[in-house]
């Protein structure tokens, strides 16, 4: 995870320390899964991800099958795993706000 958010990417990790914190809030069956390129939020199985996509944004990916792309809750395309439904680009900590959480934990609980 720290070569994630490193060099060029260091201003990033705001943003990863700030999802990871309210992931990891939502309850103890919460688990972190570091890979290569991506960290992911499992609950028995992944319900999302977060990469640092480019130098100026992190992705969001979450399975949320059934919800609707609609602003900034997009289709994920090729992005992330193949259960990952839809994608949140973010490129500032001010950006995970409410309306981003609630997209976490409707797909926290879709695991359940």
């Amino acid at each position: 995870m720290a070569a994630q958010y490193s060099g060029a990417r260091a201003d990033l990790r705001p943003i990863y320390e700030r999802l990871t914190l309210y992931v990891s809030g939502l309850g103890s069956d919460v688990e972190l899964t570091p890979r290569k390129t991506y960290v992911g939020f499992a609950r028995r199985h992944q319900f999302g991800l977060v990469q640092a996509s480019s130098r100026s944004r992190v992705d969001l990916g979450l399975r949320l099958p059934g919800t609707a792309a609609a602003g900034r809750l997009q289709e994920a395309g090729s992005f992330g795993s193949g259960s990952t439904s839809h994608r949140v680009a973010l490129s500032s900590v001010e950006e995970v706000d409410q309306e981003v959480e609630a997209w976490i934990r409707q797909a926290y609980e879709a695991r359940g």
